[in-house]
């Protein structure tokens, strides 16, 4: 193992520095271009809001200087020996560095909340997540974890409080659950009716009985610890150091991943440049079916597959909530009609015969001409396409198709293309694809990067948009036992999303690669709101199985 002479903690703080830059750059964040990384005094790393740059707090390296370091900082974390501290210490500067260019990034942008530091801590922990967890294999991660209890006895012997760091968490469920209090169902299900219904986790908590009433009493002093956070912060760098360590502990333990895109939108306001999802609280018409059809038409006269499926869809929808409102032989037909709309509209491929021509025999004689089979000879050459549509987005993506510059519209475009070639999404509704569009953040990985790692408990979805990764299992004793490629188009880490099973493979960047995700909090409300995409997604976890199973079979893993 590398000594303590032969390493510059510095040097690795500044390589850290460099690489989260060029890293934070691709996603197009504004990071100052004078941003220093400088060495301090002292045991904190910090942002300064004054000259606006970060400072290390590690001192000049030789021999003395190196005794009294590992004196000072060994005992304060009750290291084991100084080769553990040694290896924290070269995990945990990474992770430093990354949270004060949070800090950095939210003063830039005029966000950074002076009177509420304990929610700036907070969220540049998000970023440092973002920035280093997938780094850390399990076996750093375990280490951390072993390393980071210690230190946190440690040190609540010298501040003379336990659980504050927990109990102040900015997300009590991970909290909860990295004290194995919830279950992940559990947590998923409070985050599914906190968003659907608009209430509070710790309402949830408190009236639901989920977790005892001692643990509800003691997050009652939430608020306390929070302003008590606010009024000394640095200013007792024991009590700051102890809330670092005990919210690291939960970042490691938790099951939630963070990403750089995802920072961008939530924490700097920086929304991906795309088109409004299509709103359902308007009246359809005859005229806007045959403009989407129309649309669709000229889509694929153009070149775009994927406009021209979008639109066609977009008929379908109009054709089926034109039909919904007109008035069948039969009341009961028009309650199966509205019962059973999803279906009709998500049960489209191209090239197959399109199931809404099944309802010729309910349509009245004035409304047959709008079906797949006819509507070709009903609509005009000559009709105003741009007039008849009626949503924003409809309209701003036909006139891109036509060659109107429109970098959203492109952006949107790019999306949907993507999760047109996905197993998962591609038969969903046009709605519906935009509606995951809009909960989609993107990852970008360099050759050889890991996006999930065998063994551990998260259960986010991915699609794979660009380049190629490959992904590698093995058993106890650590021999390969599987192995194989992920190529565009490939939906990975829906079998943890529904089993709620840790990862059964480590998957790797092969090239550089561009993925969307949708994180499984996000993925469990938009399944409550259009359960089809449960459907889908157990039928694409059946065919990875018998894949599975015919492999296995023919002896090949």
């Amino acid at each position: 193992m590398t000594s303590w002479l032969e390493t510059d903690l510095f040097g690795l703080g500044q390589a850290a520095f460099d690489d989260f830059k060029a890293e934070l750059l691709t996603y197009g964040l504004d990071i100052d271009p004078e941003l220093e990384l400088r060495r301090a005094n002292g045991l904190l790393c910090y942002y300064s809001v004054t000259d606006h740059h970060i400072y290390l707090s590690i001192p000049e390296w030789d021999d003395t200087s190196i005794a009294i370091f590992q004196m000072v900082v060994g005992s304060l974390f009750d290291a084991e020996d100084e080769a553990a501290l040694l290896r924290f210490l070269k995990l945990f500067i990474p992770r430093v560095i990354a949270h004060e260019i949070g800090h950095h990034l939210r003063h830039r942008q005029g966000l950074f909340d002076k009177a509420n530091l304990w929610q700036e801590e907070q969220i540049a922990n998000e970023l440092a997540v973002a920035l280093t967890k997938r780094r850390w294999s399990p076996e750093d991660r375990a280490f951390c974890t072993r390393f980071i209890r210690r230190a946190i006895d440690s040190l609540a012997t010298k501040v003379g409080q336990k659980m504050i760091a927990n109990d102040s968490y900015s997300d009590v469920l991970e909290a909860l659950y990295s004290e194995g209090r919830l279950g992940t169902r559990t947590v998923m299900t409070i985050r599914a009716v906190g968003e659907l219904f608009d209430v509070e986790p710790l309402d949830i908590l408190a009236k639901a009985g989920v977790v005892p009433a001692d643990v509800v009493a003691r997050l009652g002093g939430r608020d306390d610890l929070i302003t008590d956070f606010n009024a000394t912060y640095t200013n007792d760098q024991l009590t700051y150091m102890y809330y670092q360590m005990g919210w690291l502990q939960v970042d490691l333990t938790s099951r939630e991943s963070g990403y750089i895109d995802e920072f961008a939108r939530v924490r700097l306001n920086v929304d991906p440049e795309l088109l409004p999802p299509v709103p359902r609280d308007y009246k359809t018409s005859t005229g806007q079916v045959m403009a989407c059809y129309r649309a669709h038409q000229r889509a694929l006269a153009a070149g775009s597959e994927v406009g021209s499926n979008y639109f066609y869809k977009r008929y379908r929808t109009e054709l089926l909530e034109r039909l919904q409102t007109a008035k069948l032989g039969v009341p009961v037909q028009v309650a199966a009609l509205k019962r059973n709309g999803d279906f009709l509209l998500e049960s489209w491929d191209a090239g197959e015969t399109d199931r809404l021509e099944m309802l010729a025999p309910l349509v009245p004689a004035r409304l047959r001409s709008l079906l797949p089979s006819r509507i070709d000879q009903t609509v005009q050459p000559d009709l105003n396409v741009r007039a008849l549509l009626t949503t924003e987005t409809d309209r701003r993506l036909f006139e891109h198709l036509c060659g109107r510059d429109d970098p959203a519209a492109a952006n949107t475009l790019e999306r949907l293309a993507f999760l047109d070639r996905s197993e998962l999404f591609k038969s969903l509704s046009a709605e519906v694809l935009m509606d995951v569009a809009h909960s989609m953040f993107d990852i970008r990985l360099r050759t050889d990067e890991v996006i999930i790692w065998q063994g551990e408990h998260q259960n986010d979805v991915y699609v794979t948009a660009a380049g190629a990764l490959r992904y590698e299992a093995r058993n106890a004793r650590g021999a390969l036992v599987k192995k194989g490629d992920i190529v565009v188009g490939q939906v990975f880490g829906e079998m943890s999303f529904l089993a709620d099973q840790a990862r059964n493979a480590t998957i790797v960047a092969s090239e550089p690669t561009r993925l969307l995700v949708v994180k499984g909090a996000d993925l469990s409300v938009l399944i409550y709101e259009h359960p089809s995409i449960m459907k889908r997604l157990a039928t694409v976890m059946v065919r990875r199985l018998a894949a599975t199973m015919a492999d296995g079979a023919g002896g090949a893993g």
